[in-house]
């Protein structure tokens, strides 16, 4: 993946091309990212606020009615992905220019002019591809394009303390387990694949000597106790493990392949989706687990590309490859020289968007949506990381941002209610994620 540019023109490829990708470069390239501060959801700001990228990299946020804008730009940078910080009043972002690229650190409580952002990171070679807030907010972790691969490293938010490595892999997912530690996993289901926890602080690295199966982010819940995970067995069937950390419990579930997985914000349930092709993304049917009484079911059949859960635990955003029932014809097919392939008839390619129930697997709501090309092919393949990191939801659960391309191709940031009311446009814009 080339760093973008000050000026990035809208880039017109299918999702199909994009998954494809995903597994033979853009893994390789863009890594691994709901931030969680040991199990308790931030109180929500008063009010909540929406960070948008626009079509020529610029960066902003507004109040989700559009007004109050906050425009935070450094001359010659064009910005991506920005994550707000688990308290809600700053902002990462990575930024880049023809010179440089870094991590930069913008304060949103300012009105009017805000003040100059803190540059956490900067480099004229490593260039920060993803980035991902400690719960506390002290500290960003980050990956850095390197000329050897991947490196993971961790910076102190306020720019107090230089960036240091603590891992290096290629590909490369993690989440926090707590300020100070990460569970990670590197170079996928290859020969030299890593699972393992890390110390921020020290060399402390504590490996899981198991076979590791295909997979991409791996999972801490809430409260930072437990973990999950892929494994492959002897028979080279795949597992997803779902243990404590003291290894007081452990549960394994058969899958057939590539596995997505996520926990609720509140530590209720664990879902996972998987592809039922033996090579590809985890693009399946989503299940959802119990975590006390250990059922297991399935919550939405098809071929699920990524899915958000909300911050009360209560929902799901998913978004799924059409199905011809839904009027569309698609299909999944594996491929030997690659991940996954995916093919859409429609250009730019839709996906369904569904809000289901999770206690009662209804589904509330459901519409067709062509998300901007940036999002289509950066963030969705990368929704179970990027699900870690970047909030799509609202604080208050009753909705979700995205941005929607229209009829003319212009993107437009949308709010988009679960319960089906009325959706609203609230600015032109490539990308945009909600504060806590």
């Amino acid at each position: 993946m080339d760093s973008p540019q000050p000026s990035r023109p809208r880039i017109a490829l299918r999702l199909g091309l994009a998954l494809a990708l995903g597994g033979a470069v853009v893994v390789a390239l863009i890594g691994s990212g709901a931030v969680r501060l040991d199990g308790r959801q931030p109180a929500a700001r008063d009010p909540a606020r929406i960070a948008v990228i626009d079509a020529e990299g610029g960066f902003s946020t507004l109040l989700p009615d559009g007004t109050e804008h906050h425009i935070h730009q450094v001359e010659s940078l064009a910005f991506q992905f920005p994550a707000w910080s688990p308290d809600g009043t700053h902002i990462a972002s990575i930024g880049h220019s023809d010179a440089e690229s870094g991590v930069f650190v913008f304060d949103d409580r300012a009105a009017g002019a805000p003040a100059q952002p803190v540059a956490a990171y900067r480099s004229p070679q490593a260039s920060p591809i993803y980035l991902y807030w400690s719960p506390g907010g002290g500290r960003i972790a980050f990956l850095t394009n390197e000329p050897d691969g991947l490196a993971l490293q961790v910076v102190a938010s306020d720019g107090s303390a230089p960036a240091a490595i603590i891992r290096r892999g290629q590909p490369l997912y993690w989440d926090w387990i707590d300020p100070s530690h990460l569970f990670v996993h590197s170079g996928a289901n290859t020969a030299g694949a890593f699972i393992g926890e890390v110390a921020v602080d020290s060399a402390e690295v504590t490996a899981i000597a198991v076979s590791v199966g295909a997979f991409q982010a791996p999972a801490v819940s809430p409260d930072g106790l437990s973990r999950a995970y892929v494994i492959t067995g002897d028979g080279r069937a795949s597992s997803v493990v779902v243990e404590r950390r003291d290894g007081s419990s452990r549960r394994e579930l058969s899958v057939a392949a590539a596995s997505a997985l996520g926990w609720s914000p509140t530590g209720e349930h664990f879902a996972f989706s998987n592809s039922a092709q033996p090579l590809g993304l985890p693009v399946g049917p989503l299940h959802v687990i119990d975590t006390q009484s250990g059922a297991t079911r399935r919550l939405v059949d098809g071929p699920v590309v990524a899915w958000f859960w909300s911050p009360d635990g209560r929902t799901l955003a998913v978004l799924r490859i059409p199905l011809p029932s839904d009027g569309q014809v698609a299909a999944v097919r594996g491929s030997a020289g690659t991940r996954g392939e995916l093919m859409a008839q429609s250009d730019p390619p839709a996906l369904r968007l569904l809000f289901v129930d999770v206690e009662t697997d209804a589904i509330r709501f459901g519409r067709e949506v062509r998300l901007s090309d940036l999002v289509l092919t950066q963030f969705v393949p990368f929704g179970d990381q990027y699900a870690r990191s970047h909030r799509v939801w609202s604080p208050t659960s009753d909705a979700i941002v995205l941005p929607l391309q229209d009829e003319t191709g212009v993107s437009h940031i949308t709010i988009v209610p679960a319960d089906g009311s009325a959706e609203r446009r609230i600015a032109e814009g490539v990308a945009a994620f909600w504060s806590p």
